[in-house]
């Protein structure tokens, strides 16, 4: 028979009474929702692990560039820190006379 609405053919039972083989794919039907359903959670975690995996490698990736800017500010410092020792140790008296060896800034 042919359901006028549907265009399908059907058996001739109500929808309402199913046999043990219809019952048996409503059943699967249902799992395999079910199983789709965990899949597609699953996937979406994965998803959002790879976000995750994304800002956190961003972040090490700053914090590195950062180091590298912090590290070269810190030579710099260094560096005019010996200077600063390296001409004050010129200012001072090499002998036992007052006056200044190799000062270009002092008047003495």
């Amino acid at each position: 028979m042919i359901d006028e609405h549907t265009m399908e053919f059907y058996s001739g039972k109500p929808k309402g009474k199913q046999n043990g083989a219809n019952k048996s794919n409503t059943r699967g039907l249902r799992t395999t929702k079910v199983q789709q359903r965990e899949l597609q959670d699953k996937s979406d975690s994965l998803v959002d692990l790879a976000k995750l995996q994304t800002n956190v490698f961003e972040g090490v990736a700053d914090i590195s560039l950062r180091q590298d800017y912090f590290q070269q500010h810190l030579e710099g410092l260094e560096r005019h820190l010996l200077e600063i020792r390296v001409s004050s140790l010129a200012c001072f008296p090499t002998t036992n006379s007052d006056e200044c060896v190799n000062c270009p800034g002092c008047a003495t």
